[in-house]
């Protein structure tokens, strides 16, 4: 059998750049229009006897000013993407990221998709946010607020106002503010289910590229995956090992890593010239 790409879903939007994730089967893209915030969300058909499920959520004119697309001056649109603003935790909740905090939103019952008429639209407000320049956020934890089949810690992406994308760990369910896990850099990222590894800006002694990596998806101490492990306790958010890569770059063009492999791969300039270098994270 030969490979093949297949057309699963595509959609419109009327602004050129928008948030976009995918997880667990759901399409999720985020776009101003009207000045209000809206949150489409489409369940992705991989039959094609199937019919697509989609919610769109009105978001509201408060939510324009921290979600509205920032494009860094030395990003392309394609990069931006990369850091989305959204993670979807689930089938019933979406996290949206902002340089101001986190809001979580509960995701309607999805309904067919209408033939040539648009998606019904449900105003949204937040289950629960919380706002990194606020010593205490009112009103329930996001972390307090999710379905009770999560365990451990969840994660997100967020940009900062001056550009640099941080990876936040949530703490535990029932633990309070002081347990949040962040890594910031302005660097790429790439990052599996529970591991993530990043472009450090600083280089070793030797001037070689440096890559920086840590756990940001947990389950509880004791589970029974860790003790497979020969381990009791889960890995902390907290510790960041350096990588070293063993070889100089001038400039990383982009960069993807596989975790369930190990396999990493980085377009970089060498020497002048464009080159695809491959290794393994072990």
């Amino acid at each position: 059998m030969n490979p093949s790409i297949r057309l699963l879903t595509k959609f419109t939007r009327p602004e050129r750049y928008c948030h976009f994730a995918f997880a667990k089967g759901l399409l999720a893209t985020g776009w101003v229009e009207r000045d209000n915030y809206f949150l489409g969300i489409k369940r992705i058909s991989f039959s094609a006897n199937s019919t697509e499920d989609e919610v769109i959520l009105d978001l509201g004119q408060n939510t324009v000013s921290f979600l509205s697309l920032k494009v860094p001056p030395s990003f392309n649109s394609l990069q931006v993407q990369e850091f989305s603003l959204m993670t979807i935790l689930c089938d019933h909740m979406v996290l949206l990221s902002s340089s101001q905090g986190l809001y979580l939103y509960r995701i309607p019952e999805l309904v067919p998709t209408p033939q040539n008429r648009a998606c019904p639209i449900h105003r949204a407000t937040p289950i629960a946010t919380h706002d990194e320049y606020l010593s205490e956020t009112s009103g329930e934890h996001i972390w307090n607020s999710l379905c009770s089949h999560h365990v451990g810690r969840q994660s997100t992406l967020a940009f900062s106002d001056d550009y640099k994308c941080s990876l936040v760990i949530l703490p535990p369910s029932g633990q309070n503010s002081k347990n949040f896990a962040k890594h910031s850099f302005d660097t790429f990222i790439s990052h599996g289910p529970s591991r993530a590894v990043w472009l450090r800006e600083c280089t070793d002694n030797a001037g070689n590229t440096v890559l920086g990596g840590s756990a940001h998806s947990t389950k509880p101490d004791n589970y029974f995956g860790y003790a497979r492990l020969k381990r009791s306790k889960a890995p902390d958010p907290l510790h960041a090992p350096r990588i070293p890569l063993g070889m100089q770059i001038e400039e990383i063009e982009d960069m993807s890593w596989d975790e369930e492999s190990g396999r990493i791969s980085i377009v970089c300039l060498i020497d002048g010239s464009r080159n695809l270098s491959l290794g393994d994270l072990v």
